[in-house]
């Protein structure tokens, strides 16, 4: 037996690799991150925080772990019809994440504005003061018409929805700072 021999054995020993092993556990805590966070509520009962981690997640195998962590919090935290209302809040998030995963546009630097002077950036303070209120139900809409060329099929999802700050001393607004003449 030679020296490569033996080594091509001792790397099919191994089993996974390191950055797959790394994957495979940040999709793990992704998952169970948003599973915990499909019960963390605010604003009135609103659990929004799973909602966010599937939006910030990135398209692929991260953020599908994050979906179906979410939906699986809800379903254990709120119960059947209202984390059905969730999931598919969930689902559209991460369709749009992966529809705009493929585009480069909000890669570049000016998709995201800048901290400017005077600008206000940061609103933090008591949030429970700001009331959220749904104005209509969630419609969905088949748009098979419009891909029909393509062989795909489009939907559309609207909701409205509309707030109050109920307490305007209860919430700051961080504005920067001015900038100097020179």
């Amino acid at each position: 037996m030679t020296a490569n021999e033996g080594t091509k054995r001792e790397k099919r020993g191994r089993g996974l690799s390191v950055p797959v092993m790394m994957r495979l556990s940040d999709c793990a805590v992704r998952f169970l991150l948003a599973a915990v966070l499909a019960g963390a509520e605010l604003m009135g009962g609103h659990a929004l925080f799973a909602l966010a981690l599937v939006g910030v997640c990135e398209p692929g195998m991260e953020g599908l772990a994050a979906l179906v962590g979410a939906a699986l919090g809800y379903l254990s935290f709120r119960g059947v019809v209202e984390g059905l209302r969730y999931i598919a809040a969930a689902m559209m998030i991460y369709a749009v994440s992966l529809a705009m995963g493929e585009f480069e546009l909000y890669h570049r630097r000016w998709f995201m504005p800048a901290v400017a002077a005077g600008a206000k950036s940061v609103l933090f303070g008591d949030l429970s003061y700001c009331g959220v209120a749904d104005r209509q139900g969630r419609s969905f809409r088949r748009l098979g018409e419009l891909y029909a060329p393509t062989g795909q099929v489009g939907f559309l999802a609207t909701q409205r929805v509309d707030g109050k700050l109920v307490l305007a001393e209860a919430v700051k607004v961080l504005q920067q700072k001015a900038g100097s003449g020179s």
